[in-house]
């Protein structure tokens, strides 16, 4: 049985305004790079060890991807930190308190089932 032979659809992008092409330069001007020192001790690796440098560029790229990363990072304020944080320790007690309920259960379950097969 021949295959039937599907058209596929090209759609046509829709050209970039200005406003987000000022958008695009803004973010590239003001990309934020690794600190100095990091920067000095790739290169100084790179110099010290030679070949064996190399093997340790991916680390340092890691290290200065994370930099990276923390400073885009927005952290929450203090009235939301609490909030988060009391959140937390109440699921905790509470799924303990859950936990410590069907060990309860199950444990005199199993010891009346154990009983009563030896009471027999």
């Amino acid at each position: 049985m021949a295959e039937k032979k599907t058209k596929v659809r090209r759609i046509k992008a829709k050209p970039i305004s200005k406003k987000s092409k000022s958008v695009a330069k803004k973010t590239k001007k003001n990309k934020r790079q690794a600190p100095k020192w990091l920067k000095k001790l790739g290169q100084v690796l790179g110099k010290v060890f030679g070949p064996i440098g190399r093997f340790f560029a991916p680390a340092v790229e890691y290290v200065k991807g994370s930099f990276y990363e923390l400073r885009q990072t927005r952290w929450p304020n203090r009235k939301a930190t609490w909030g988060l944080t009391i959140a937390v320790i109440l699921f905790s007690i509470f799924f303990a308190a859950l936990i410590l309920s069907f060990d309860n259960v199950f444990n005199w379950l199993m010891e009346t089932i154990l009983n009563m097969k030896g009471s027999n």
